[in-house]
């Protein structure tokens, strides 16, 4: 069993390109592009219980979450599967998700016959690639570690490490929702965090693909910033008063519209997020 593991490690670093590893048990590996250059991150599961930086952190997510081909649009995305696809004996099933019109990110998920997560790219609509993870089922019994095992829906951990400061001084809390109706292009609000200095955290999630829009008052307007940040996209820009943070896996425009429709309707944003209510596409139309 440790060889079978040890060979498909092997396996999951020639995927995601790293060059060299050292290793006695199971492992991870995660490569992202950030402010311009790549950097990987191999862990082992035991060191990975233990750590709690933003990489394990990201990964964490990745490994909470089960594939679900219904949450994923056609509407949105040409949608390719093979199911023969074989790499060094072992047979996955691989799915491609173009986006239509370009207003999110491509992936590319390898799942094996059990629907867990093998591999997983991200590549923006410049082909480049911004995310790539590739894991184990690391050890069977592994809850105890505090680790949950599971496939993946999305790549990027929105909102979670960005934020961490803020989230400890907040008073008023965090809270899922669960939306029918979409906010945006196929984008449903999932997720609110509320703050003691009237800022918001707003999540949403096309089934693949995920935003995270930050929002804060300022009394000095900024000149609009963008980066690629831990694989995703960032964005900001203050209006009237306000400041917009975008994190994500969509194109700049596409965060851009985010920031449009919510600072047309910043007043019903906040009403809504105080009362724990859904943000749909009923707050512009």
């Amino acid at each position: 069993m440790i060889g079978l593991l040890v060979r498909f490690f092997f396996i999951c670093c020639i995927l995601l390109g790293v060059q060299s590893v050292s290793f006695s048990e199971e492992m991870i590996a995660f490569k992202y592009l950030n402010k311009g250059k790549y950097t990987t991150y191999v862990t082992s599961s035991n060191n990975f219980s233990r750590d709690m930086s933003i990489h394990s952190n990201i990964v964490r997510r990745l490994l909470q979450n089960n594939f679900s081909l219904d949450r994923i649009s056609p509407k949105y995305y040409n949608i390719t599967i093979d199911d023969n696809v074989v790499f060094f004996g072992f047979k996955f099933k691989q799915y491609v998700f173009e986006p239509i019109n370009k207003d999110r990110f491509k992936h590319i998920l390898w799942l094996d016959e059990n629907n867990k997560l093998i591999k997983i790219e991200v590549y923006d609509n410049f082909d480049t690639l911004t995310f790539a993870f590739s894991g184990l089922n690391l050890i069977r019994d592994s809850a105890q570690n505090g680790i949950d095992h599971g496939g993946v829906v999305s790549c990027n951990n929105v909102g979670e490490e960005r934020h961490k400061k803020h989230k400890k001084e907040c008073k008023q809390g965090s809270y899922r929702v669960n939306a029918d109706e979409e906010f945006f292009k196929g984008f449903k609000h999932i997720h609110t965090t509320i703050y003691e200095d009237s800022a918001l955290d707003l999540a949403f999630d096309d089934g693949l693909n995920k935003v995270s829009v930050f929002i804060k008052p300022c009394k000095v307007e900024k000149e609009p910033m963008s980066m690629v940040s831990y694989g995703n996209y960032l964005f900001t820009r203050s209006i009237n008063g306000m400041e917009y943070t975008v994190y994500g896996s969509v194109p700049y425009s596409t965060m851009e519209e985010f920031v449009r429709l919510l600072n047309m309707n910043i007043g019903k944003v906040m009403d809504l997020s105080r009362t724990k209510q859904v943000i749909t596409k009923s707050l512009y139309e």
